[in-house]
């Protein structure tokens, strides 16, 4: 089983993704997927480069689950919707419906045209969208096979690996 982690929009990001799949380990092959921008300085993700880098790295892949976070759950959420991928399963947390917007990218409608299983992940009150306001914006999208897990928290950091691990198993 590969399982392929997409961090949030900021180099320090790469050290969560890095401990991330540390810890998960023991579930086979994991790969920290590393932005462009990263190494050239520039401020933000360019999902178009992304997406193609996504596909390039799952083409061959038979079985896969994709982690992400913030910048990497849009980049995934809209790979799926566009047929780019397709995971065994995804789980995404720390959604920046307002970062995606502000990024001409729809977070909603990327969310709404995929049936891939999907785990949410929100921090209570994450500045990027509290847990009420995600989970309401995926109850109003009524879209299905999916589960949503509220994280105590009130920042945009996603640490609990247990339970990251658990909704991977789940």
């Amino acid at each position: 089983m590969e399982i392929i982690i997409l961090a949030g929009n900021s180099l320090h990001n790469k050290e969560w993704a890095e401990e991330l799949a540390d810890n998960l380990a023991s579930f086979g092959n994991c790969f920290v997927f590393n932005y462009h921008h990263w190494k050239t300085g520039e401020k933000n993700i360019n999902f178009e480069y992304e997406l193609a880098k996504l596909v390039e790295k799952t083409k061959d892949l038979q079985e896969y689950i994709l982690v992400g976070k913030s910048a990497g759950a849009i980049l995934i959420s809209l790979a799926m919707s566009k047929g780019m991928v397709n995971p065994r399963k995804c789980v995404l947390m720390g959604l920046p419906f307002k970062f995606a917007e502000n990024n001409g990218k729809d977070l909603k409608e990327a969310i709404l045209s995929s049936n891939v299983r999907r785990e949410f992940i929100q921090n209570k009150n994450d500045p990027y969208g509290s847990a009420k306001e995600v989970k309401e914006i995926l109850g109003s999208l009524k879209i299905k096979n999916y589960s949503f897990t509220e994280t105590d928290g009130d920042t945009h950091d996603y640490t609990d690996f247990d339970k990251i691990i658990e909704l991977i198993r789940k």
